[in-house]
């Protein structure tokens, strides 16, 4: 397969898995063996580049943020988020636990098939792997729902949810529920409202460019450490996707379709992991 086609098809997993409240697109990028080469990518976009960009010097400017490698996931992650946002509203309406189960059995075999796999399980993988348990306590502790928020509160929402990006097991959708303005953004993407998807990206974008580079100096200083962060943050958000309240839970396991899809989420990982995707 053409490698521009994989990293687009990429790029379209990851945008899928935004739009699923609870699933993280930065767990997708490490399950698919590109997160740190993203983390890389997304920290060249500084000053140099800007100067690059303004001068037109666009090899340079190419050159500088990895073009052949963003682009095309850029590309699949938008296809991705505006075609299932149509249908992760009739998924999560009429077979939300089918869909909670497909993506439990595809986390969970992200840890258990190696996709997430630090160099060893030293004192300072564990070390990471506990501080995981703080983010989740405050993570599934608090929701709420606005009706009209500000154009600030939409850009500050942006700005927060854009760090499920860079860290793997927090769901960007899952925080805009958290922050109150999921359905305002799920609707504005149904409707091409410009106004708020704009002020939404924009937020995005300053914080994207803000936070990569502190993950990426903890990449370089002590990657194990991050990589049992992140394993206890895939780990520990699995039970999030079953939560109705407050550290209130509901799995019914008499339904035979939760076990299909986590036996689908399971599989879907092993063809991930066997096919070298």
């Amino acid at each position: 397969m053409n490698e521009k086609v994989k990293l687009a098809l990429k790029g379209f997993l990851i945008g899928i898995t935004e739009t699923m409240p609870g699933v993280s697109g930065g767990t997708m990028a490490l399950i698919l063996g590109i997160y740190k080469k993203l983390i890389s990518t997304i920290s060249n976009f500084d000053l140099e580049a800007m100067e690059y960009l303004v001068k037109l010097e666009r090899y340079k400017f190419f050159q500088k943020i990895n073009f052949n490698f963003i682009f095309p996931l850029i590309i699949g992650m938008v296809l991705g988020v505006y075609l299932f946002s149509f249908v992760i509203l009739f998924l999560l309406e009429n077979y939300p636990y089918v869909l909670k189960a497909c993506f439990s059995g595809l986390m969970l075999g992200s840890l258990v098939f190696g996709a997430i796999k630090p160099k060893t399980r030293d004192n300072n993988f564990f070390t990471g792997f506990l501080l995981s348990f703080s983010i989740i306590f405050l993570y599934g502790t608090y929701s709420l729902e606005l009706s009209n928020p500000s154009y600030f509160y939409i850009f500050f929402t942006g700005f927060i949810a854009v760090c499920a990006l860079i860290l793997p097991g927090i769901s960007g959708s899952f925080i805009l529920l958290l922050l109150g303005t999921y359905s305002l953004i799920i609707k504005a993407i149904n409707d091409l409202n410009i106004v708020i998807l704009s002020t939404f990206i924009l937020g995005c974008t300053v914080g994207l460019i803000t936070f990569v580079r502190v993950v990426r100096s903890m990449y370089e200083k002590n990657e194990n450490a991050l990589i049992g962060f992140f394993s206890g943050l895939v780990l520990l958000s699995i039970p999030l996707l079953w939560k109705i309240n407050p550290w209130v839970f509901f799995i019914p396991i008499d339904d035979i379709g939760i076990y299909l899809g986590f036996f689908i989420g399971l599989l879907g990982m092993v063809i991930l992991k066997k096919s070298n995707f």
